[in-house]
């Protein structure tokens, strides 16, 4: 982590190159062809020093001079957030937001950034098992076309909950040997519904009902998500087809019109 944000401050974005290329010396050394930067490319501060401030402008341009070095240095480079200006650096983003604020006048979440990104970058919304609903999440990953992300720790998970720091007191459930059958059945669905599309542009994202619960997300390469949101099953009719969708569960028609079911538990080619 090259920016980091403690109790105590902030790095100044003039620091934050020499920080990189201190820290780089040795990690170069692993060869490892990427590397996570996370809030650097969230996080952007103005430095109120006497002598030498620096504007929030200014740091957003020695910021995007570091992440163009990072990127030559590094290849593949991983960040959290994102906020645009550092999208041409990154290859992978994580906690990218997968729907809206929900604010009073909100009245439903449109994949805007998804939309955007999707076939270009690879991209995860939060941990899901940190998520306060778990199957809403994972259909909300499946509408945005995002990869699956869970933060978990082995050891020492009760510890967290003591800390004071807001930075580590969230992560209140992440054991791992609790999540890890959810882990590997939540991988392997979303793996096998959304691999066909991973290339692909999202081109079009409909509602289908009054209330803005059926979703239809209709992909470049041809293949349509119907995703359902509400308590009950619902029958979508597609000219002459109908298309039962299960309760918290979606129906992915491929290209070719194979079709495919998730009920919630199970996913299964019909």
């Amino acid at each position: 982590q090259m920016f980091v944000h403690t109790g105590s401050g902030i790095i100044s974005a003039r620091k934050m190159d020499y920080y990189y290329s201190k820290g780089y010396e040795e990690y170069k050394e692993y060869n490892v062809g990427a590397i996570s930067v996370s809030s650097l490319g969230n996080y952007l501060n103005s430095d109120f020093n006497e002598d030498n401030p620096l504007t929030r402008e200014d740091s957003k341009i020695l910021t995007k001079r570091l992440l163009k070095k990072i990127k030559e240095q590094n290849g593949k480079v991983l960040i959290n957030g994102g906020n645009a200006y550092a999208l041409e650096f990154a290859t992978d983003i994580l906690e990218v937001p997968l729907e809206s604020s929900n604010y009073r006048y909100a009245c439903a979440s449109v994949p805007f950034m998804s939309m955007v990104l999707h076939g270009y970058k690879n991209y995860a919304g939060g941990a899901l098992n940190l998520a306060g609903d778990y199957e809403a999440s994972l259909l909300k990953a499946i509408e945005n076309g995002a990869s699956p992300y869970f933060v978990v720790a082995s050891n020492n998970t009760s510890i967290l909950k003591d800390y004071k720091s807001h930075l580590v007191s969230n992560y209140y459930s992440i054991r791992y040997l609790i999540w890890k059958e959810n882990i590997v059945a939540s991988y392997n669905m979303l793996n096998s519904a959304l691999k066909s599309v991973k290339n692909a542009t999202i081109d079009k994202h409909e509602f289908l009902d009054r209330d803005r619960k059926i979703v239809k997300v209709t992909y470049s390469n041809g293949d349509v998500f119907y995703l359902n949101y509400l308590i009950k099953d619902y029958t979508v009719r597609e000219g002459n087809t109908l298309i039962d969708v299960p309760t918290y569960g979606f129906v992915k028609v491929s290209a070719d019109g194979t079709t495919y079911v998730f009920d919630g538990t199970n996913y299964t080619q019909q």
